[in-house]
């Protein structure tokens, strides 16, 4: 199949969207309310099949841009069919990230950000691929909780003790808000960055082979000589604070709401690139969470 039959036959097939409260989150009793929507950790073993999945946990506060991350990349495979040489297959997940996609089109419009991801929302989104050449086959998984999550992470190891994701991803990427590195509001963002990766480090979320990304979002805020060099100054303090747990892969400026910058384009294509292999995790973790065991057992 063509890449603009992929495209067309998902613009016409684009899923209806029905309005969610929080008591539709409430008072189910398992899963997703509606069919193609986000999954969480009771429904998250629908998505292991013949790909292994690369698991990435998006972190970060609340409005740092974890969502409208995730609303571009599902703009660029709608409008492009691919990343890269990957060319987009399927979703498990359209209506997931159709929501995500709604507000920031909501964004665009008004010129202004706005709360994307309720705390009682579902989170787990997945893409899969494969290589127009090599006919490898990508499942990505991104897990994207609301920001309101990690500052309750930040403060109560009980939360934290919950989310047996965390620990177990091989792939954690630190969504942070460039505009306020470069700004005074970096104070507070250096208390809650402190608090919550020291919780991460207790509860074994850097232990073993992972990788660790930065990503600074809003970079295009970065426009006077004055505010580049704040953001240096702050952004090493920020990035300190996570190297002396766990040592920094990479480090990505993007800006997340425009859909052609190219370093987005290049950071979509870092994540399909294979350069990431998941370590195995000890068997007894892996007896906590259905979906990491079976897609471990596959390899064995």
């Amino acid at each position: 199949m063509e890449q603009l039959e992929i495209v067309e036959g998902l613009i016409q097939e684009k899923p209806q969207v029905s309005p969610v409260s929080p008591a539709d989150y409430v008072t189910k009793t398992e899963g997703s309310k509606y069919y193609g929507d986000a999954l969480n950790d009771t429904n998250i073993n629908e998505l292991v099949g013949d790909e292994i999945p690369h698991v990435v946990i998006l972190v970060g506060f609340p409005k740092y841009g974890k969502s409208t991350f995730v609303a571009s990349l599902y703009h660029k495979v709608l409008t492009t069919g691919c990343v890269g040489d990957y060319i987009f297959v399927d979703s498990d997940t359209l209506a997931g990230f159709e929501r995500r996609a709604q507000v920031r089109d909501i964004e665009l419009k008004i010129n202004d950000r706005i709360d994307r991801t309720p705390v009682y929302a579902d989170y787990f989104l997945s893409m899969l691929f494969v290589h127009s050449v090599t006919k490898k086959r990508v499942k990505l998984v991104l897990s994207d909780r609301s920001g309101e999550n990690y500052l309750r992470y930040a403060k109560s190891e009980t939360d934290m003790n919950q989310d047996m994701v965390l620990k177990n991803a091989a792939h954690i990427i630190f969504f942070l808000d460039a505009s306020k590195i470069a700004s005074d509001k970096i104070f507070d963002l250096q208390d809650d960055l402190s608090d919550l990766i020291l919780r991460m480090n207790k509860y074994g979320a850097f232990d073993g082979e992972k990788f660790v990304d930065i990503v600074y979002n809003k970079a295009d805020i970065l426009k006077t000589e004055e505010t580049k060099e704040l953001f240096r100054s702050n952004a090493e303090s920020i990035e300190n604070i996570i190297s002396k747990k766990k040592q920094i892969n990479k480090k990505f400026k993007i800006s997340s709401l425009n859909a052609e910058n190219e370093d987005l384009n290049n950071f979509f294509k870092y994540l399909l690139s294979g350069n990431i292999d998941e370590p195995y995790i000890d068997e007894a973790l892996l007896q906590q969470i259905n979906w990491v065991k079976n897609k471990y057992s596959k390899t064995k």
